[in-house]
């Protein structure tokens, strides 16, 4: 089931951040991530953001404003879907 979302609430979500944190460990791609599709695709999501960016996703328990820019930019552009 497809339904509207926001960027920051992407960003914000746990999947997003763990693909971004394995991103940055090294570790492979976690193709079994979650059963919940919307899920996996944040998951998927992260890990295309983190090789565009390299600042922090978060500060404390709040998005960095810079964070959620630089995912619109690379959303705009069609890097992440």
């Amino acid at each position: 089931m497809t339904s509207n979302t926001t960027i920051r609430s992407v960003v914000a979500s746990k999947a997003f951040n763990d693909g971004v944190r394995d991103i940055r460990k090294g570790k492979t791609i976690n193709y079994d991530y979650s059963q919940d599709i919307n899920k996996q695709w944040n998951y998927e999501r992260g890990r295309q953001f983190a090789l565009a960016y390299d600042g922090d996703v978060k500060e404390g328990r709040h998005i960095n404003y810079k964070a959620i820019l630089a995912a619109v930019n690379l959303f705009m552009h069609r890097a992440i879907l």
